[in-house]
């Protein structure tokens, strides 16, 4: 008898179908961890990007002030 009964194809069905659905889960939560840095990231590079053009008016404020 070599076991490939029609109980043990769906036990080893379902045993794929299982580790295929903890794979998927797991890969969505990794793919909503990087989302979340991808966020991160993009909200410090746009506070970057504010800063230094806060700076930048300030400068020419500063400039048109002294008149230069």
């Amino acid at each position: 008898m070599t076991g490939d009964g029609p109980d043990d194809q769906l036990a080893r069905v379902t045993a794929e179908r299982d580790e295929a659905v903890a794979t998927a889960r797991q890969l969505e939560h990794e793919l909503g961890e990087l989302r979340g840095r991808v966020k991160r990231l993009d909200l410090m590079m746009w506070r970057r990007t504010a800063r230094r053009r806060r700076v930048a008016a300030w400068a020419r404020r500063l400039r048109s002030a002294v008149g230069r």
